[in-house]
């Protein structure tokens, strides 16, 4: 399972927490047009798709949904945590990270 490594030193499953991120955003502007047939909801195994193997990755929106995900050299951003709250709301980013690590919030 590939994992992606946080500023704090926390180690998340990329999978998972890629498909916290979707799943806990809604398409925003004209990402209501970009969406059209995309998944109301996205599974762990599904997301993972969209990071195996890649160590740096770049989303701004999927399917329509403001991600904001930054990953340089297997690392994420600080400033992931920051746009993503910023479009989904204040500790956003954190409750998916909690809910990608199993731990209760």
């Amino acid at each position: 399972m590939k994992t992606y490594k946080l500023w704090d030193g926390r180690e998340v499953p990329a999978g998972k927490l890629f498909s916290e991120l979707y799943n806990r955003t809604k398409q925003l502007g004209m990402g209501a047009l970009m969406s059209a047939g995309a998944p109301e909801t996205m599974t762990a195994e599904e997301a993972e798709g969209w990071v195996r193997d890649r160590e740096t990755v770049h989303f701004d929106y999927v399917l329509g949904r403001p991600i904001k995900l930054r990953v340089i050299d297997g690392e994420i951003t600080e400033r992931s945590q920051k746009l993503y709250d910023r479009d989904a709301g204040e500790g956003a980013f954190e409750a998916a990270v909690t809910a990608a690590l199993g731990e209760s919030a």
